[in-house]
């Protein structure tokens, strides 16, 4: 079932991450998809799946306005930050998130909120079908709620 936009600017890890897909431009201009204040705050992330338990980062979501995220992550001595937001495809909320720093790409997320967890899940590049980046756009919007576009990539717990 789609997630409300969970701007987890998320996820600044992703872009850390092997494989995710990038692109120059995001979905859609942001000032469509109003924040989710469940997901404002502190969280602490671990690798989904897991890989060893001492695999730790922060996210810290703060709204910038009524529709886009600022979140820093916090993984060991390293600190990235990342404005989001999120754009209706179909039945689905895809977040638009973009690294505050010089020549970065945009990449995409969603997420689910399950009681106190928040799983996060990455538009993954070699799921992307088409070889120009605009088809790779399309079919990143057809494919906006599929699995196998978007993979696992953390689960979240509501820092204290």
């Amino acid at each position: 079932m789609p997630s409300r936009p969970l701007a987890f600017a998320l996820l600044a890890a992703a872009t850390l991450m092997a494989g995710c897909f990038e692109s120059t431009k995001p979905i859609s201009p942001a000032g469509t998809v109003p924040y989710d204040t469940a997901v404002l705050g502190s969280w602490t992330c671990v690798p989904d799946p897991p890989l060893r338990p001492q695999d730790k980062a922060t996210l810290t979501l703060r709204n910038i306005d009524q529709y886009q995220y600022d979140a820093t992550w916090v993984d060991g001595d390293k600190t990235s930050r990342y404005r989001a937001y999120g754009s209706k495809v179909d039945a689905n909320v895809v977040i638009n998130a973009l690294e505050v720093a010089p020549s970065a790409k945009w990449f995409f997320l969603r997420y689910k909120r399950e009681g106190t967890k928040l799983r996060l899940a990455v538009a993954q590049d070699s799921e992307i079908k088409g070889g120009y980046e605009a088809r790779k756009m399309d079919d990143l919007r057809a494919r906006a709620g599929s699995d196998d576009l978007f993979k696992p990539f953390a689960v979240c717990t509501r820092s204290k």
